[in-house]
C-alpha cells in the first residue's frame, strides 16, 4: 500500500513473517532502497490500539 499524501512513495514488501516497509531514492547516478520500519508478522498493526486489534 502506497500513501500518497506523503511527498515519497512508501512501499511494503511481504515475508512469511515480517513486512517490511521502505522507499526508494533516486539520484542521478544510483538509486537507494532505505529501510524504514521492518515489523514482525504478529505484531498489531502501526497505529492500532491494543483493543482494537483484539477484536479482528
Amino acid at each position: 500500500m502506497e500513501r500518497k499524501s506523503l511527498s515519497r512513495c512508501i512501499k511494503q514488501a511481504l515475508t512469511s513473517a515480517y513486512r517490511i516497509l521502505f522507499t526508494i531514492v533516486e539520484a542521478k547516478d544510483v538509486s537507494t532502497i532505505r529501510i524504514l520500519h521492518i515489523r514482525h508478522a504478529a505484531q498489531q498493526i502501526l497505529g492500532e490500539s491494543q483493543e482494537e486489534s483484539k477484536e479482528t
